[in-house]
């Protein structure tokens, strides 16, 4: 595994595309959004914010604060740890506040019940540098694509609302947004299916970007260079390959040098 910057990342994709372009090929990169593009992290504390509310009448005040404070941090990948975090910070201002087991028990159903669907993913912050990044990439003649775990049934249009109204390139010439055509599919049968797709003679995707091992060990299968974006991902995940590249952040600093590789 070789661990990269944004910059070197980019300039070793820029020299890909430009060796793709002379032989009349469109250059392409698939970018996830879920702990990717997007921290959806303040999404979950937004409905555990709300269910809370629902079940503890008089804290609104202290789950609106508790809330904020999270959103700037990584929080837990799966919703009943971050759940249970919300609680233990809600103790440290409030020692006498808790939650009976009854309604710890359905927390989670609620938090399906809304998680997937197109209204919550307002909630959701930008991953810092994450737009810049991919402006870079359409200015460079790459084709993004989307390419996401969140079907289109319930999610399509949030989604795109969501990469429009946060100055993504999206709806315009050379990008691409690809969603499951249904919720039980498996994220990883979607993807691959999805990479390859396109017509190798017209387009070749170069790097699929995503937090999940297993994503990324399938675009490697796929013959598609597999980055890892370090971020909270699923349990019980399989190990990396060890062909993949490891990016940290999709911030682009002034001072970084393409770093050898």
């Amino acid at each position: 595994m070789s661990h990269l910057n944004a910059v070197t990342l980019l300039d070793n994709l820029r020299r890909q595309a430009d060796l793709l372009k002379v032989e009349g090929k469109l250059p392409a990169v698939a970018l996830d959004l879920d702990g990717k593009l997007f921290n959806n992290g303040p999404r979950t504390l937004q409905i555990i914010s709300e269910f809370l509310s629902r079940k503890c009448r008089g804290y609104g005040r202290l789950f609106v604060e508790v809330r904020k404070e999270l959103a700037q941090r990584q929080v837990p990948y799966s919703p009943q740890d971050c759940l249970e975090l919300f609680l233990s910070e809600c103790r440290t201002r409030k020692p006498l506040f808790g939650l009976e087991d009854r309604h710890r028990a359905t927390f989670i159903n609620y938090w399906k019940s809304v998680f997937f669907t197109h209204e919550y993913q307002r909630y959701d912050l930008v991953e810092p540098g994450a737009k810049e990044f991919a402006h870079v990439l359409l200015d460079a003649g790459i084709m993004v694509i989307y390419l996401t775990g969140r079907d289109a049934p319930n999610m399509r249009h949030g989604a795109v609302d969501a990469l429009f109204m946060n100055g993504f390139p999206v709806l315009v010439p050379n990008t691409q947004i690809v969603l499951k055509p249904d919720f039980s599919m498996s994220d990883v049968a979607f993807k691959s299916a999805a990479l390859t797709a396109f017509d190798k003679a017209q387009v070749e995707v170069l790097a699929m970007v995503d937090n999940e091992p297993g994503i990324v060990n399938a675009a490697i299968g796929c013959g598609v260079s597999g980055v890892h974006f370090v971020r909270p991902h699923a349990p019980n995940s399989p190990p990396l390959s060890y062909k993949a590249r490891v990016l940290d952040s999709f911030v682009i600093n002034i001072g970084d040098e393409p770093q050898i590789q």
